[in-house]
């Protein structure tokens, strides 16, 4: 699940006028500043089809940008290789 933001805090956007990809965001998800920062930092954003880590980069007119908010929990990004009764790795 999208957890308290539902469907808002993803999906695929283009952009309509020149802007910074923060306020860009916080326009399309309604998301906070500070969330959109740490969702970025965890690779949350394309640009153009190219993972993008900065609030301040600046878009163009016809940008597409994707944004789907990380999972809230890390295991379900990891791949387990190895699980027995003790272990798993």
């Amino acid at each position: 699940g999208w957890g308290p933001f539902g469907d808002r805090a993803f999906g695929m956007f283009t952009v309509n006028k020149s802007c910074i990809l923060q306020a860009f965001l916080r326009k399309q998800t309604d998301l906070s500043g500070k969330a959109i920062k740490r969702a970025l930092e965890q690779g949350a954003c394309r640009v153009n089809g190219v993972i993008e880590r900065f609030a301040n980069t600046p878009l163009q007119k016809g940008d597409k940008v994707s944004f789907k908010l990380p999972s809230e929990n890390p295991q379900e990004s990891m791949e387990i290789l190895y699980e027995d009764s003790e272990l798993v790795i």
